[in-house]
């Protein structure tokens, strides 16, 4: 069932399936509830019990659970339960004498307990408490799913098919591939897909696999032990440990290097990683959501990702649309920024001009949510009463960002600069050493234009210039020592100056 028919839920008798092997107690349990709008379904064994509520899951309200019985007992049938849903609450029926037990339960997640012989009364209450609260937690989960999306991503016929797409496969174990442009908003989707799962109440992890080093990323997915490297002064949980019971996001999984991405397929299948420098494999249990920016098939075909680790994660591909092609989200975001920066800056702005609409409407929003939301901010710090121009007097923004005759002129006064300050010190005039520094200088604007586009996100700017993500973070490296070195240059003091 899913979270959108929830109301349909809420008026319909609560469902109750207890596990209880003596039968004569089913018909106490019946007499007790006689008066109360409630349908109950009884097993005598966890075992058939627990096959039924994996198939109708989402029906179910509430289940009670003996301590002791034949087979599996209650303890272990409250683990598997639990590990299905979470926010399902579970009683525990037990005998007097077992407080250590019900206590280990407690902190397995039971919601109560029933001590035998219970009153009519009592069994009633808590059994309305715990339907109380399930009531709640649907009633906000009905929320979330009508809500959440459109207040994050837009109001759009685009986004609420996105929104029932993902309502179908969430409280389902299969692993989702979100696909889309960087700043579509893939880790929100991916939030909302974890929020209506049945493991909401554990934790969401989130990896960009694109920021770690090579060299960090197996401690960092899988751990590792103490002693196993240097620095490795003590033993450390990986991500996917710290996602157990939860949800592993793991993001640009398209910049995982081939040895990495075979341990994390092996890893997938097994459900267990072996951390670094240990012996034994650590079991876990977690829900993937990966994500990309790129075609991953595209990569798959060049052999730059696995097709075995593409099947795996991609069970459930979805794809975000980006926002240029929302025209209703472009418009319902502009406002909602532009409310939160007057909120920030303690501004008023009522609106934005006719000019600024068609700037808007106009531009291609290369960065997408990210970039809308850096650009209204910024207009709203600059401007007053209502938003006259997104970009400002400095150049008009469209597809083309400079025109022909401006970058011809650009490049020679670089190479005036260039000629001025080395070639005519030495009387000569090297042409290859000119070609080589106007090449460095015009790869570095490019770069620098590309990272400024991408809000900084290295992972983006590589995939744009199609070059290696290392290649893209050396780059970042050298102009970063460059500037401290000329920075370093200019706070030495001169001959015959003292220093600070």
């Amino acid at each position: 069932m899913a979270l959108g028919n929830e109301s349909a839920k809420q008026d319909s008798p609560a469902s109750i399936l207890v596990i209880e092997d003596h039968e004569a107690l089913w018909d106490v349990i019946r007499r007790a509830c006689r008066d109360q709008n409630w349908n109950f379904q009884f097993f005598s064994s966890a075992e058939d019990a627990l096959e039924k509520a994996a198939a109708d899951l989402a029906g179910l309200d509430l289940i009670i659970v003996d301590l002791r019985l034949p087979g599996m007992d209650g303890v272990e049938a409250l683990r598997a339960l639990h590990q299905m849903d979470q926010a399902l609450p579970i009683i525990m029926l037990t005998a007097q004498g077992d407080s250590a037990t019900i206590v280990h339960c407690m902190t397995l997640g039971a919601y109560d307990y029933i001590t035998k012989p219970f009153r009519n009364e009592d069994l009633v209450l808590r059994l309305k408490r715990a339907l109380e609260k399930r009531r709640l937690f649907r009633r906000c989960a009905s929320f979330e799913s009508k809500e959440y999306l459109r207040s994050t991503m837009g109001p759009s016929q685009v986004v609420q098919r996105l929104a029932e797409t993902v309502e179908q496969v969430s409280p389902t174990e299969m692993a989702v591939l979100i696909e889309g442009e960087s700043g579509t908003g893939k880790e929100i989707l991916a939030r909302y897909i974890h929020s209506l799962s049945r493991r909401r109440q554990g934790p969401f992890v989130a990896v960009d696999a694109g920021a770690i080093p090579d060299t960090l990323l197996e401690g960092e997915l899988f751990g590792f032990r103490k002693g196993s490297f240097t620095g490795a002064v003590a033993n450390r949980e990986g991500k996917f440990q710290l996602a157990h019971g939860g949800t592993l996001f793991l993001d640009e999984i398209d910049n995982l290097p081939l040895h990495m991405q075979a341990k994390i397929l092996r890893s997938l299948q097994q459900k267990e990683v072996v951390p670094v420098g240990a012996a034994v494999p650590v079991a876990f249990s977690a829900r993937i959501i990966a994500a990309t920016n790129c075609d991953l098939q595209t990569r798959v075909e060049k052999g730059e990702f696995r097709l075995d680790l593409f099947h795996r994660i991609a069970e459930f591909p979805v794809a975000t649309t980006p926002i240029r092609e929302r025209t209703d989200d472009l418009l319902y975001l502009c406002s909602r920024f532009l409310r939160e920066a007057c909120d920030e800056f303690g501004k008023r702005i009522e609106s934005f001009s006719e000019h600024a609409l068609q700037e808007i409407l106009a531009y291609p929003w290369p960065g997408n949510v990210r970039e809308l939301k850096s650009v209204i901010r910024r207009a709203a710090l600059v401007n007053t009463g209502r938003i006259e121009s997104l970009f400002g007097p400095r150049e008009p923004r469209s597809h083309t960002s400079v025109s022909t005759a401006r970058m011809n002129g650009n490049l020679v006064v670089c190479a005036e600069a260039v000629i001025g300050q080395e070639a005519f010190r030495e009387g000569r005039i090297p042409l290859k050493q000119i070609r080589k520094q106007l090449v460095g200088k015009i790869n570095q604007a490019i770069l620098d234009t590309v990272l400024a586009r991408s809000g900084g996100n290295k992972s983006e700017a590589s995939r744009v210039l199609d070059l290696d993500y290392k290649t893209v973070y050396a780059l970042c490296r050298k102009t970063a020592n460059k500037k401290e070195s000329a920075h370093e240059q200019t706070e030495k003091p001169r001959p015959g100056e003292r220093g600070i």
